[in-house]
């Protein structure tokens, strides 16, 4: 179970048939296969540490109010590095797993 990022205020219905494959307690639906070619993502697995100091300074003062303020923001960027070297192999499961369904 990866942390992932996310940075939205949207939400979706799976379409009909749909597998969901990730969740959030925010968002319920956050990643999904429909058949076995398609699939719709709502998060951010390929982000590095770096992107995310990058985001959060084009951030608006509404954004990183929305986001908890000053203190959750700066959490969020302590807590990048960790998280982001954990999702490699996810990443690399996610990738392969793509790349099967179009053979």
């Amino acid at each position: 179970r990866p942390t992932v990022f996310h940075w939205h205020g949207d939400t979706f219905d799976l379409p009909p048939g749909a597998t969901l494959l990730a969740s959030s307690d925010l968002y319920p639906h956050q990643a999904f296969r429909a058949g076995p070619r398609a699939w719709g993502v709502q998060f951010h697995i390929e982000v590095s540490a770096g992107m995310i100091d990058r985001w959060v300074k084009m951030f608006s003062p509404a954004e990183n109010e929305a986001a908890g303020g000053a203190a959750a923001v700066a959490r969020l960027q302590a807590e990048a590095p960790g998280h982001a070297a954990a999702l490699t192999p996810y990443i690399d499961r996610m990738v392969a797993a793509l790349v099967a369904s179009l053979r």
